[in-house]
């Protein structure tokens, strides 16, 4: 499929499947080379931003947030991705690890709801699935999404206990 993709918008190239210079290895191989230059040597340096999402930008505007020199990152457009674990790097530096493991208690627990009742459960786990697919091709795998999740699956949680106690 991505070799379909990169056929069908001419970015293929002419070069040997074999060669360090073709496109598949080169796409592959960005993330890892732009963690290690861009996100590695500057731990904690968005302070949050990345993880509050809109709401980091509207805190940082007017001054609840202070971040580092983020101009020392690359813009949206010179690379795909960092990897998904880049904006929690930039977020929280050496604790990361932290708020990699409350998400995966978080996706786990979205997961076994899924597996047991389905329904609402699978669309939560259906945008989370999205987030993780389309962060191999752009910039939107964001925590943000885990904030609206949580909110969204509180507002279910609410309005069902309420809709069973009218009833």
């Amino acid at each position: 499929m991505f070799s379909w993709i990169a056929d069908a918008t001419h970015k293929t190239g002419n070069v040997e499947w074999n060669s360090p210079d073709n496109y598949f290895w080169k796409y592959l191989g960005y993330p890892l080379v732009t963690m290690d230059k861009y996100v590695v040597t500057h731990p904690g340096i968005t302070s949050g931003t990345y993880t509050l999402g809109i709401f980091g930008k509207v805190l940082k505007s007017i001054g609840l947030i202070k971040t580092g020199d983020t101009s020392v990152l690359p813009g949206t457009g010179q690379f795909n991705v960092f990897s998904y674990i880049g904006n929690v790097y930039l977020d929280f530096g050496s604790f990361y690890f932290i708020a990699q493991m409350v998400i995966a208690m978080i996706v786990a627990y979205i997961y076994v709801q899924n597996r047991k009742n389905g329904g609402i459960w699978s669309a939560m786990y259906a945008f989370y699935s999205y987030a993780v697919f389309i962060s191999f091709y752009s910039l939107q795998y964001s925590l943000t999404l885990f904030i609206y999740l949580f909110i969204v699956l509180c507002l279910i949680k609410t309005i069902s206990k309420k809709s069973q106690s009218e009833n």
